[in-house]
């Protein structure tokens, strides 16, 4: 884990149901993905979702700049997370994104991402992704397959590892 490891961990609710917040949250802390990529959830509310990533040697490029992967894993995070906020679970079926501009080490790229649309089936995300300053650096966009409830889908996870 670099110098960053434990910067952001006090996630804020928005206003979304204690329960669905509380699994989120529990996710979000045992998927080792997000501690070796070192993004970390920050916000939730209902279709809505903010990320932070503070970006270290780690995350450069050889030209010494945040490469493309970064900004999407970033921007893919947060989208997912705003999905997870409405209790579903999808498989992302599209996915854009815009670099408007590179980012060093030392920033902390923002992605706060936004359901745009949720029809039964399918779900529009877009995200932006900010610097510290609140500077636009990025911008996303996506869509997402229904399959299932978020809840009930974690619940039966935790039954199937022994925690009831």
């Amino acid at each position: 884990m670099s110098e960053n490891a434990n910067l952001f961990r006090n996630v804020e609710n928005d206003n979304l149901d204690c329960r669905l917040f509380g699994y989120i949250c529990d996710s979000e802390e045992r998927g080792g993905f997000f501690d070796l990529s070192e993004v970390y959830l920050a916000k939730l509310g209902a279709g809505t979702a903010q990320t932070e990533l503070p970006i270290g040697k780690d995350h450069l490029n050889w030209q010494g700049l945040v490469g493309e992967a970064v900004y999407a894993t970033s921007a893919v995070s947060a989208m997912s997370y705003s999905v997870f906020s409405l209790d579903k679970i999808g498989s992302m079926t599209d996915f854009h994104l815009e670099i408007l501009e590179k980012a060093q080490k030392g920033t902390v790229l923002i992605a706060v991402a936004k359901v745009l649309e949720q029809g039964e089936k399918e779900i529009t995300v877009q995200a932006e992704i900010k610097n510290q300053e609140d500077k636009l650096l990025a911008k996303a966009g996506g869509k997402f397959i229904i399959e299932s409830d978020f809840v009930y889908t974690y619940a039966d996870y935790l039954r199937k590892i022994g925690i009831q």
